[in-house]
């Protein structure tokens, strides 16, 4: 399982202030398997870039790529951080990296995708 971490502070929470904080702190080792290499703030997009060491999309079917976005989505909408973000009106978009650098998946996020 892929560890979602973040570092925000929740008690006195600004968006564009602790996103910028994050942003500076990549690259980032979350847990052992899990890095956040970049974070980009466009206005009100953010988008956020992971590298995953121990899952290969070589060795993922189809129906396990749309079944990790799915289970990531579902995780992500439920976390209070990214609810905080997607409240201020931020979209979000991530994208995860395998072991070898390329794109597992994707999941975007807005109000409307985490209602």
């Amino acid at each position: 399982m892929i560890s979602i971490r973040y570092e925000l502070n929740e008690s006195n929470f600004s968006v564009k202030e602790e996103l910028t904080y994050l942003k500076n702190q990549t690259p980032k080792k979350l847990d052992e398997n899990t890095t956040l290499l970049t974070l980009d703030i466009n206005e009100m997009n953010v988008s956020f870039e992971y590298y995953i060491n121990n899952v290969s999309v070589d060795n993922m079917t189809d129906k396990s790529q749309s079944s990790f976005i799915h289970t990531v989505k579902k995780e992500l909408c439920k976390t209070p951080i990214f609810v905080k973000v997607i409240e201020e009106n931020y979209n979000i978009n991530i994208k995860y990296l395998d072991k070898n650098y390329y794109i597992i998946g994707e999941v975007e996020l807005s109000k409307n995708e985490c209602k």
